[in-house]
């Protein structure tokens, strides 16, 4: 069984997305997807905040009870989560994220990261904080995109880095996992009404299909399986 994880980055549609995986938790399991479920949560941004509380042992734990969830029907477990976009900076977390998917029994983990352009990040971010109450010097963050490639910022639930220049900062991660990476610019991304429904989520049911459903699976394709900017092992 493979885990893929989406990690953002943040800014890039990824709370549409995971309403709609949310919403049709149903007919992703009948797909062949597990989109499980944490708690009152949307989405899987809170495993790393628990990471960052508890250690790594909490992923594992969540990550064995969700294999054991699927099912053998299931071929894949999805995350999605834009604070596992950390572990594209922070590699040794990274490495954690994937040892801890095999001791819970997974074959193989992806990560999918969806793009925009630098400048439009450090922008989207910041109008973003600041609409939280978090300060922020627009400079600073360009030079920290420029130096750098990514942000640091902290709250009291959470430690971000925040990525800013995803090309820069790419061959570094791929270098460091074991597990393939691919990414899609956001125009792909949310051009998932144009895309077929994938082979291993073709229909497995005789439900009837909405047109919500249609795009549904037409965008797990876009977003989790195809055009991608690029693929790397």
């Amino acid at each position: 069984m493979k885990l893929v994880i989406h990690c953002g980055l943040h800014k890039t549609a990824t709370t549409s997305f995971q309403l709609l995986c949310a919403r049709n938790r149903a007919l992703l399991h009948r797909c062949g997807v597990l989109f499980p479920e944490l708690g009152p949560h949307m989405q899987h941004s809170y495993l790393m905040h628990e990471i960052q509380s508890l250690g790594i042992d909490v992923l594992t734990d969540y990550l064995r009870t969700s294999r054991a969830t699927a099912g053998a029907s299931c071929e894949t477990v999805l995350l999605s989560g834009e604070d596992f976009e950390n572990c594209i900076v922070d590699l040794a977390l990274a490495r954690e994220v994937e040892s801890a998917a095999h001791i819970a029994g997974f074959s193989a983990v992806e990560w999918h990261v969806v793009v925009r352009p630098r400048d439009a990040t450090c922008d989207s971010l910041y109008a973003e904080m600041s609409k939280h109450g978090v300060v922020l010097d627009r400079a600073v963050m360009q030079q920290a995109a420029e130096r750098r490639g990514c942000f640091y910022a902290s709250t009291a639930a959470f430690n971000y880095i925040f990525v800013l220049d995803y090309p820069r900062l790419a061959p570094r991660f791929a270098k460091a996992i074991a597990g393939k990476i691919v990414d899609y610019s956001m125009d792909a991304f949310t051009r998932h009404h144009q895309m077929p429904l994938p082979p291993f989520a073709r229909r497995r049911s005789s439900t009837p299909i909405t047109p919500m459903r249609v795009s549904l699976r037409g965008g797990l394709k876009e977003t989790i399986f195809c055009q991608p900017l690029g693929q790397r092992s």
